[in-house]
C-alpha cells in the first residue's frame, strides 16, 4: 500500500517527517502551494524550502505533481514543472478532481492541457486522478513502481 502524510514543510528522511514504505523506499509530502491561504512570504518560504530540497542531492526517483484538473495550472504549479524538467527531476502529473468534471468538460480540461502545459517535454505523463471514486489510484501507484524499477 503507497501512503503518505501531510505535512507544514518539506520531509526530511532523516528527521522522520518521510514515511517509510518499504525497504528505503520512503513518500515525502511538499507543502502545497497553488490554493493555500498563505502570505506571500509564506509562499516564499516554501519556494525555498522546495529549491533546498530538490537540490540537496537527494535521490528522488519519482515527483507526483497535484494539479487540480478543474483550472488551467497556476504559475506555481507551471513554475515547478519548469524547474523539475530543467533539473532533470523525473515528475508525473495527477489531476485531481476529475471526477467534478462531466465527460465534455473533462475533454476540454484535457486538450487545454495539452497547450498549458506545451513548455514540457512531449512525453510527459498526467494522469486523470480522484480520491473520491478511485480514477487514477492504480496508474499513479504503476508510475511509481516504474520509477523504482528504472532507477
Amino acid at each position: 500500500r503507497l501512503g503518505g502524510r501531510r505535512g507544514k514543510e518539506p520531509c526530511d528522511p532523516r528527521d522522520g517527517k518521510a514515511q517509510r514504505v518499504c525497504g528505503d523506499v520512503r513518500l515525502c509530502d511538499l507543502p502545497g502551494y497553488g490554493y493555500a491561504r498563505v502570505g506571500e512570504s509564506e509562499k516564499r518560504r516554501w519556494s525555498d524550502l522546495m529549491e533546498g530540497y530538490f537540490q540537496s542531492g537527494r535521490n528522488i526517483k519519482l515527483v507526483v505533481q497535484l494539479v487540480d484538473m478543474r483550472h488551467t495550472p497556476s504559475a506555481d504549479d507551471m513554475d515547478m514543472l519548469a524547474f523539475m524538467q530543467s533539473a532533470g527531476i523525473p515528475f508525473i502529473i495527477a489531476l485531481t478532481k476529475s471526477d467534478k468534471l462531466n465527460k465534455t468538460n473533462r475533454e476540454l480540461r484535457l486538450n487545454l492541457l495539452k497547450e498549458e502545459l506545451s513548455f514540457l517535454e512531449s512525453d510527459f505523463v498526467a494522469i486523470p486522478f480522484s480520491s473520491q471514486n478511485g480514477e487514477g489510484v492504480d496508474a499513479v501507484k504503476a508510475e511509481i513502481e516504474r520509477a523504482l524499477q528504472e532507477h
